[in-house]
């Protein structure tokens, strides 16, 4: 049969095999680590009213984020350096330079005007009210 546990005549062993896609899943994912993805974690309640979007933004500046509405579609940009000094060398990184766009579409259209936003520890909250024109209409009906 084989001569040894988890090899055959050939060379081939499956504990190796599994390290070696260990190592490939570990390289295509680095970038997708907590942290590295670019993409904050968000929350999104809707009302009839209005809706209300927290996004977790954990050492960002509020003055490095944006935000756009346009129709129904919220778009959260945010960048966050790592507190890097120029002329010096790393020991261990972990903290990387983040850049992200964030889209959000809700299933209505957004009053622009009327739009509320407040960053406080780390959480962004934006409330988004619903246009005028496109709240739901509340017919009274007649009875004859």
């Amino acid at each position: 049969m084989f001569g040894s546990f988890g090899t055959d005549p050939f060379g081939w062993s499956p504990w190796e095999q599994l390290e070696r896609l260990q190592e490939e899943m570990d390289r295509l994912f680095a970038a997708r680590r907590p942290g590295e993805t670019g993409q904050p974690p968000v929350n999104v309640w809707i009302g009839e009213n209005d809706a209300l979007v927290t996004a977790e933004l954990p050492g960002f500046d509020g003055g490095n984020l944006d935000l756009a509405v346009h129709g129904s579609t919220l778009t959260l940009k945010g960048q966050r350096g790592n507190g890097e000094e120029e002329d010096a060398r790393y020991l261990l990184r972990e903290r990387r330079n983040v850049r992200f766009t964030r889209r959000l579409e809700l299933p209505f259209e957004i009053d622009a005007e009327h739009v509320e936003a407040r960053f406080h520890d780390g959480v962004l909250t934006v409330k988004l009210p619903r246009s005028e024109a496109d709240r739901p209409r509340h017919i009274a009906i007649e009875a004859s």
